[in-house]
């Protein structure tokens, strides 16, 4: 009986009994999932864009991708649904159709083993420049946004949401150091440099109502910044 009720407890099940020694039957728990937004107020979704929109070619080769797995027994299409399923809400809200079929065939795979997190990474390095740039004190700098291509997973360790997109001003240079965004996944690599970096608090709170030359300093590593253009400096200094 502890046997059981473990291992029902982890599948979602509650064994439940009646007066008669004996006589057990099964308590299904109805888990709500993100992905079941039937009958639900869809206010939050906004209305549903019925528009013919023709597929781009990468949705094209997502498709013929999945074929290929399923042909070659590395994936099933309840694993895909599955996948799909278990996404969070803001990834059901905001991927695409062929987005969440690419997000759910990559953890299905990694789950199965057929590929390794390195695999991915490999396949997402981009020499974008910024392993080879430096910065000065005082130079103005850019954090690049969320959504920038960038040669390393999710999370962002060690590069606030808030700054993203934020330019300010190098106030210093903390030296080379691992870095975190590989080292989390037990990866090797460049030692990258780490700065400190001022910003205005007025530009990273859009309700922010304290003085214009109240400052916030965040140390970010080297890969997530780029030189600021003239046009979107803005004043940093204390």
């Amino acid at each position: 009986h502890i046997i059981t009720s473990h291992i029902t407890h982890h599948v979602g099940i509650a064994m439940g009994s009646n007066k008669t020694l004996g006589s057990r039957r099964p308590i299904h728990i109805m888990v709500e999932h993100d992905h079941d937004i039937g009958g639900k107020k869809l206010d939050d979704y906004g209305p549903i864009d019925k528009h013919e929109v023709p597929m781009m070619p990468w949705e094209y080769e997502v498709d013929a991708t999945l074929s290929i797995l399923i042909q070659k027994s590395h994936i099933t299409v309840d694993e895909l649904r599955r996948g799909i399923e278990a996404l969070s809400g803001e990834q059901q809200k905001n991927l695409s159709y062929y987005e969440k079929w690419a997000a759910s065939m990559t953890n299905i795979l990694l789950e199965r083993r057929v590929i390794k997190i390195d695999d991915l990474h490999r396949g997402t390095d981009k020499d974008d420049g910024s392993e080879r740039q430096e910065f000065k004190i005082g130079d103005k700098v850019k954090v690049k946004s969320e959504t920038t291509l960038l040669p390393w997973p999710k999370p962002h360790l060690r590069t606030p949401g808030y700054v993203y997109g934020a330019v300010g001003e190098i106030v210093a240079d903390c030296g080379e150091f691992e870095y975190p965004e590989l080292s989390a996944y037990r990866r090797k690599g460049m030692k990258q440099r780490l700065y400190r970096v001022r910003f205005a608090q007025k530009d990273l709170w859009t309700l922010y109502d304290g003085g214009n030359h109240d400052t916030a300093v965040v140390e970010v590593y080297k890969p997530w910044l780029e030189p600021a253009s003239s046009s979107s400096s803005s004043s940093s200094s204390s």
